[in-house]
């Protein structure tokens, strides 16, 4: 979270839509989830946001592998805009493996 406002934030809270559940939590709590709606606020020693600095957070959830991100952001009641990112895809095409001469043709990985 940065603070990209004019003035210092302090006593934050963070709400957001996310499915999964979420099993840990670092640097921040939850202080409520309704269905998929969490409400997340400061644990005190990050509870101000000078302007221009930051503060970070984490966590992890399940299942595993989600990659539906967090969405409807609202920070301190004012609703964010969020566009969510697509992860990016990878293709591997036209691979050739030729084994090395003198090998008898066997491929180890």
């Amino acid at each position: 979270v940065v603070n990209t406002s004019g003035s210092p934030v302090s006593d934050w809270k963070l709400e957001f839509d996310f499915a999964a559940s979420i099993d840990q939590i670092w640097n921040a709590k939850i202080v409520s989830r309704v269905g998929n709606r969490y409400t997340l606020e400061d644990v005190g020693y990050n509870a101000g946001i000078p302007v221009g600095n930051s503060i970070s957070f984490g966590f992890n959830g399940s299942p595993g592998g989600t990659i539906v991100a967090p969405s409807n952001y609202e920070f301190n009641d004012i609703p964010l805009s969020s566009t969510p990112t697509t992860p990016p895809s990878i293709a591997i095409n036209d691979v050739t493996v030729t084994p090395p001469s003198g090998t008898g043709g066997a491929i180890t990985g």
